[in-house]
């Protein structure tokens, strides 16, 4: 005798859920995930897996709206799971120690790699059933439905997030490493003396970093990415902005303290490598005005509690002691915020 049916529905779920979850922490924590993709055959989950027997539905409101109708057949799981293939892919593509190291330093290979998972981002969305999107949503739930959506649609902007944050890698301008040499006392002499001489003659302001975003890169691209990635943070400021108190309250995965963390990582390195002036007011605003919302979201929730520690812990300190910043950043954060 085989299992019954809705075991079999059981364990189909329960492994969905398990494969999610090593997913989305193996990206957020940088770790190899512990499920391997040639060591499973589980076939994607549809309706038939959340089937009620007619025992269990007698005892069921029937579906009043189409949400209502999303909601029995689990749609927002079923997509979860979806966009959880989509985020181990970029975990493998991006993030992966060799795939890292391929691209760390390779800007066209990256978008080469890049432009796939953003196209199957796109597809994602694409494909929602229409009362899973926030633009179709006008007021917030109070039937447990709504967050649920909110949460989904965090982990599909936190995927735009890790993919531009990769992109961002390779067009970043790096220090050239030390010399190759055995140090001796002479040479040490030496290249203190012309450190002292190089601080006598030049003011440190105007000494410049090497590290900054280099928009250059095949032909524009460079520029294009970093203003794609700007929307992307201004994207994922936006959709906090809007959370309503039962969207916080609501359902959110466990892993969700750790995504916002990552996005103000995000923004602070938008801020830190801008390339110019304009961009870095521009990094400046987002920062602040990302600052603002998880302080605000922060009252009612501890949702955002981690995010908003890693931004203060930094202000309290000072950007300036915590990172090497180019002149024209140092410029920016000296302006007002809305100038």
């Amino acid at each position: 005798m085989g299992l019954p049916a809705w075991e079999r529905r059981l364990r189909r779920r329960l492994w969905w859920a398990i494969y999610a979850e090593d997913k989305w922490r193996s990206l957020l924590m940088g770790r190899p995930p512990y499920i391997r993709n040639d060591e499973w055959d589980v076939t994607e989950l549809d309706d038939k897996d959340f089937y009620i027997d007619e025992a269990q539905i007698v005892l069921l409101p029937p579906p009043s709206s189409p949400l209502a109708q999303e909601v029995l057949q689990a749609q927002q799981f079923q997509c979860f799971a979806r966009l959880s293939r989509i985020a181990d892919e970029v975990q493998h593509d991006l993030y992966a120690l060799r795939s890292a190291q391929r691209l760390s330093s390779n800007f066209s290979e990256s978008l080469k790699t890049a432009r796939p998972l953003l196209q199957r981002l796109r597809e994602w969305y694409v494909h929602l059933p229409a009362p899973l999107r926030l633009h179709d949503r006008l007021f917030a739930s109070i039937d447990g439905t709504g967050p649920q959506l909110t949460c989904l649609h965090f982990a599909y902007t936190l995927l735009e997030v890790f993919i531009f944050r990769a992109l961002l890698r390779p067009i970043v301008r790096s220090a050239t490493p030390p010399p190759l040499f055995e140090v001796t006392e002479a040479s040490t002499n030496f290249t203190t003396a012309l450190n002292d001489y190089i601080f006598h003659i030049m003011e440190p302001d105007e000494i410049e970093p090497t590290p900054a975003i280099d928009l250059s890169n095949e032909n524009g691209a460079g520029g294009a990415v970093l203003k794609a990635a700007e929307n992307c943070a201004a994207k994922m400021l936006r959709l906090v902005m809007r959370m309503a108190y039962s969207d916080l309250a609501g359902y959110w995965f466990s892993w969700s303290r750790t995504g916002f963390a990552t996005v103000s990582s995000f923004m602070l390195l938008l801020l830190v490598q801008a390339p110019s002036k304009d961009h870095a007011i521009r990094a400046r605003r987002l920062v602040h005005m990302w600052r603002q919302a998880l302080r605000r979201q922060s009252e009612g929730s501890s949702l955002m509690n981690l995010a908003l520690v890693r931004l203060d812990g930094i202000y309290w300190t000072g950007l300036c002691r915590n990172y090497y910043l180019s002149k024209h950043v140092k410029e920016a954060l000296d302006e007002t915020v809305y100038q």
